[in-house]
C-alpha cells in the first residue's frame, strides 16, 4: 500500500510540470512573434527607404541586411519546430504527420 501511495504523486507532478512546460514554451512563442513582427517592420522599413532612395549601393545593402533577418528568423523558426515535434513524440502526438 505505501508503494501505492508513492506512486500516486508523483504522478500527480507529472500534469502540473507538463503544463508548465506548456506554458513557458506558450510564452517564449509569443514573445518570439512579437521580435519577428518587430523585425520584419524594421526590413520592410529598410528596404522601403532603400529603394526610394534609388542608390544602388543602399539598395545591395538593404538586401544583404533583409536576407540576414530572414536567416535568424529561419533558424530560430527551425529550431522552435524541431522543440515542438519533440514535445509531441513525448506526449504521443507525433505520430498522426504523415
Amino acid at each position: 500500500m505505501a508503494a501505492q501511495q508513492g506512486a500516486q504523486p508523483g504522478q500527480q507532478k507529472q500534469p502540473g510540470k507538463q503544463m508548465m512546460l506548456m506554458d513557458e514554451m506558450t510564452k517564449e512563442c509569443r514573445k518570439h512573434c512579437q521580435e519577428t513582427a518587430k523585425s520584419v517592420d524594421q526590413t520592410m522599413k529598410t528596404l522601403e527607404e532603400a529603394e526610394q532612395s534609388n542608390d544602388p549601393a543602399r539598395m545591395r545593402d538593404a538586401i544583404r541586411q533583409a536576407r540576414k533577418a530572414l536567416a535568424e528568423m529561419k533558424n530560430h523558426m527551425d529550431m522552435r519546430m524541431n522543440m515542438m515535434e519533440m514535445m509531441e513524440k513525448m506526449h504521443g502526438k507525433g505520430q498522426k504527420k504523415q
